[in-house]
């Protein structure tokens, strides 16, 4: 066999090898699914971000029943869930609403239509 010839075929070994190899990782990453918790009812409205402004986002959700909850990730434990109030929800945001340097959860009432401001008191 010559010299070029076992080049080529090294090559294209080579090459093959690290098709096969980025494939592996390319296709073998997948989206894992894990249950954070219920909040009894349908779940409509979802928010994340700081709403306690210490630099850890939560999740806000709104159900169908008039609740609102938050989730937290506490690392070694799982996810903690703490019923908020109760209000029936058309939605959920996160934002410094006031032009503060605070977060504040808001959410639009129905059938009041009001629009309310939860402040996380610490």
């Amino acid at each position: 066999m010559s010299e070029r010839l076992r080049h080529k075929t090294f090559t294209g070994v080579l090459v093959i090898a690290i098709i096969i190899i980025f494939n592996q990782f390319l296709f073998s990453a997948q989206w894992k699914r894990d249950t954070v918790g219920s909040g009894n009812g349908k779940m409509q409205h979802i928010a994340v971000g700081d709403g306690r402004n210490d630099g850890t986002n939560r999740i806000y959700i709104a159900n169908d029943e008039g609740s609102m909850y938050e989730f937290s990730w506490v690392q070694g434990t799982g996810w903690k869930k703490v019923k908020m109030g109760d209000a029936d929800v058309s939605a959920v945001a996160i934002a410094k609403g006031r032009n503060d340097s605070k977060n504040r959860v808001y959410v639009v009432e129905i059938p009041s239509k009001q629009l309310s401001e939860y402040s996380w008191n610490f």
